[in-house]
């Protein structure tokens, strides 16, 4: 597998203590299939020994960049999930135990358990983000634009990282609010490999780097995508017990590439990408037909 593309030539320097007219920048991480590969763990068809070796390559490289993460954002790095209070620790502990640590210093938002008990104390949050029919929308998208205009002092912009057009359609709504956002899609449901080496991405050049600070950086959304060989037309392969890879070959690295497209939208983005993803009281929710995603858009009047 490989990883071909790189981000433009920096424009200024990128330092430590590099001045800006804000506050620091914020990053918000996806968990699952983005830091950790949840999807593939689930599955598992992975022979134990080449799991281990990769989750162990993996986890190296998470220390690296979740570390960066916090020397370049402070407490401005956050993980948001939708999964239950608790799974992120667990599931850390379990596969990554090098990254425990690490949670003590980054801000673990589970967002349907905090969008239930915010609802109950605030009337204003019920009335922005649910709506008669079809109850709370996108819990991820309330949390955050619930949680970041209380930041003080306001973030300078916000990255958001993860594997689903959920996770970077949020920067639709903050732009519109008037914050500065950047976006990296990674690809759905990797291997620890795939996964190791998108984050390497954001590490080889001081990609993450730029994102977060490079004022001038001359785009802000990013994706990572896996270029499959393209099969003959009009034939449909099917897996078979006897054609399907071995789970040593499952872990390892594969003939597949992961290329970061600069500037474009996956073939899906621009539907999704270009809704108007925010919370009206009279909107309604839509899933995205690929992923099923659940978008808020404004509704037709």
């Amino acid at each position: 597998m490989t990883i071909c593309g790189s981000l433009p030539t920096p424009s200024v320097t990128i330092g430590e203590g590099q001045e800006d007219s804000g506050g620091p920048p914020a990053i918000i991480w996806d968990w699952d299939d983005t830091i950790l590969p949840s999807t593939f763990l689930a599955d598992g068809k992975s022979d134990s020994t080449y799991l281990d070796d990769s989750l162990m390559s993996l986890q190296e490289t998470v220390v690296k960049v979740l570390s960066r993460a916090i020397v370049l954002a402070g407490p401005y790095v956050f993980i948001l999930t939708s999964s239950s209070p608790g799974w992120v620790h667990e599931s850390c502990q379990l596969y990554l135990p090098q990254v425990v640590p690490l949670l003590a210093k980054v801000t673990i938002l589970h967002s349907k358990e905090y969008c239930r008990e915010l609802s109950v104390i605030s009337r204003k949050f019920r009335r922005l983000y649910f709506s008669e029919d079809k109850g709370l929308k996108s819990t991820k998208l309330a949390t955050v634009l619930s949680i970041v205009p209380t930041l003080k002092p306001m973030p300078r912009r916000v990255v958001l990282v993860g594997d689903q057009y959920e996770d970077v359609a949020i920067a639709q709504a903050l732009r519109q609010g008037g914050v500065e956002a950047r976006t990296c899609l990674f690809a759905a449901a990797p291997t620890p490999n795939e996964l190791r080496r998108e984050l390497q991405w954001l590490l080889n050049g001081k990609t993450l780097d730029r994102l977060l600070v490079d004022d001038a950086l001359p785009q802000s959304d990013f994706t990572l995508k896996r270029n499959r060989p393209a099969r003959p037309s009009g034939t449909i392969q099917r897996t078979t017990a006897a054609s399907s890879p071995s789970p040593a070959a499952s872990c390892a690295a594969s003939n597949l590439s992961l290329a970061d497209v600069l500037g474009v939208d996956p073939k899906i983005g621009p539907m999704v990408l270009g809704l108007s993803a925010y919370f009206v009281p009279a909107g309604s929710l839509r899933q995205c037909g690929r992923c099923r995603t659940p978008l808020a858009v404004k509704a037709k009047t």
